[in-house]
């Protein structure tokens, strides 16, 4: 791991060319590798503000690892080149964000009066203008910073929620699940075409139970909100843990409900399969030695960790609010993890790769820039994370440790480089696989070898008879 950049201490402010700390913000990775991170909950440019929920707009281009303020919102005064919008989304946290092309959208999210947004928003790249194209569904207007109307009001979509698990492929949003304005989770799915901008609740979400608790059929997950996910093209998504406690007193980060279950939906046919966990909440983690497949390895229960797919689309996982190897518990406060996990997908098994197996673990930040394995970001949850490339990946922010082991809004950038693991993985042993290969054909050949000289020579084989072999090597015994 590497520290790139950011602060080492909680609760920075916005300047110019970075932002602030936060966590809880959308994050979403276009075609030419720059991410886009939308509001959060964190700090602003004003410092009597304290935090806050934001509405600003961020780019992070990848080639040169610069920040860009693309839309300052409504909290920060911070000035941009680019015009204000008309319209802006209220400020939120914990909202969908996917995109396609010149747009991106953001969807639904948890307002600052604790009501829960379902309007749907969609941001001009090429324009730098946002435009809303769903108010409020089935809640409270949602009052939007500047002349938000009710205008398109009320087509078919999910209800109002944030917290929701959400996949963003390269046509469609999907969301399961969530959190409402009431603290209910909710257990719906739905799609977003990136094409027409149209919901679509699944078949299987139609037609799964009433109520589904502690996942007693393992053909539909449980309802959830802070679920972690991936998205492994062209069409298969994974969900893990979350909180599965009906009434979620979200402020709280109470554990006791959260779960360490893995499933996979499949699109092509709508269905889910339960692969790996405890289905029962509140389970700590096992984590056996780093980098050993153990059929009994998982991590502990969590929700809002980091994740990410590799060149081998295996799944890897950072941190989260959650249960290290401790029983959680009912009344305090879930720990900060910074654990780094991946599931194996040809042997269906977890692996603990690297990280602290305590909760709460300070940030080991080193010279910067630096690649080292004793680097270390604190504990944290509902940071953002992208790819750099197949084998590296950027994580931001989030709400956890800083270096000298104070809570707060944190926005320090990180290289995590996974080449490692994926040389030791398939490298090394097709390299000892060759050279067992070798020294079998060899031991063949010497055997063949010594046959040849072995055999009685005065007879011949019958495939021989009537003509003498000729060999250039090896000296015929009679001369």
């Amino acid at each position: 791991m590497a520290w790139l950049g950011g602060s080492q201490m909680a609760d920075k402010l916005s300047v110019l060319d970075a932002p602030g700390g936060r966590s809880g913000m959308g994050v979403w990775q276009d075609k030419n590798g720059s991410a886009w991170m939308f509001g959060g909950i964190g700090m602003s440019n004003t410092p009597t503000a304290g935090p806050t929920l934001l509405n600003d707009l961020w780019q992070f281009t990848d080639h040169n690892r610069t920040w860009r303020q693309v839309h300052p919102g409504t909290v920060s005064n911070l000035t941009v080149a680019a015009s204000r919008s008309p319209q802006i989304p209220r400020p939120r946290q914990l909202s969908a964000v996917c995109g396609s092309g010149k747009i991106m959208v953001v969807f639904g999210g948890l307002a600052d009066d604790g009501k829960a947004l379902g309007d749907l928003w969609v941001f001009d790249i090429s324009k730098n203008v946002w435009r809303m194209l769903r108010s409020t569904y089935a809640g409270a207007p949602s009052n939007a910073a500047n002349n938000e109307t009710d205008q398109e009001q009320e087509e078919t979509g999910p209800t109002a929620r944030g917290d929701m698990a959400q996949w963003c492929t390269k046509t469609h949003l999907y969301i399961f699940g969530g959190i409402n304005g009431s603290n209910y989770i909710l257990m719906d799915m739905w799609k977003l075409c990136l094409q027409d901008l149209t919901w679509e609740e699944l078949l299987s979400s139609q037609l799964a139970p009433a109520a589904i608790s502690n996942q007693k059929t393992a053909s539909y997950p449980s309802g959830r909100n802070g679920a972690m996910t991936w998205v492994v093209e062209p069409g298969t998504l994974y969900m893990f843990g979350g909180n599965i406690l009906s009434k979620y007193p979200i402020r709280q980060h109470i554990a006791s409900g959260y779960t360490s279950d893995l499933w996979r939906y499949t699109i092509a046919n709508d269905s889910w399969k339960f692969l790996k966990g405890h289905t029962q909440p509140g389970q700590p983690g096992r984590y056996g030695s780093v980098d050993e497949l153990a059929a009994d390895s998982v991590p502990g229960c969590r929700r809002g960790g980091a994740t990410w797919t590799d060149s081998h689309n295996f799944l890897w996982l950072f941190g989260g609010e959650g249960a290290d190897t401790r029983v959680p518990s009912d009344v305090r406060s879930a720990r900060l993890l910074s654990d780094q996990w991946r599931f194996y997908t040809p042997r269906n098994s977890w692996e603990w790769m690297g990280g602290s197996s305590e909760g709460d673990a300070p940030a080991a930040f080193k010279k910067q820039g630096r690649l080292t394995h004793t680097a270390l970001p604190g504990g944290r949850a509902d940071a953002g994370a992208w790819k750099h490339d197949n084998q590296t990946f950027y994580l931001f922010g989030g709400l956890g440790h800083d270096g000298k082991q104070h809570d707060g809004y944190l926005n320090d950038l990180w290289l995590l480089d996974v080449s490692e693991t994926l040389t030791y993985r398939f490298f090394v042993p097709a390299v000892y696989g060759f050279g067992i290969i070798f020294v079998a054909v060899s031991l063949v050949l010497c055997l063949i070898v010594v046959a040849l000289y072995a055999r009685d020579r005065s007879k011949e084989p019958f495939w021989r008879r009537g003509r003498r072999p000729r060999y250039s090597t090896v000296p015929d015994s009679d001369t």
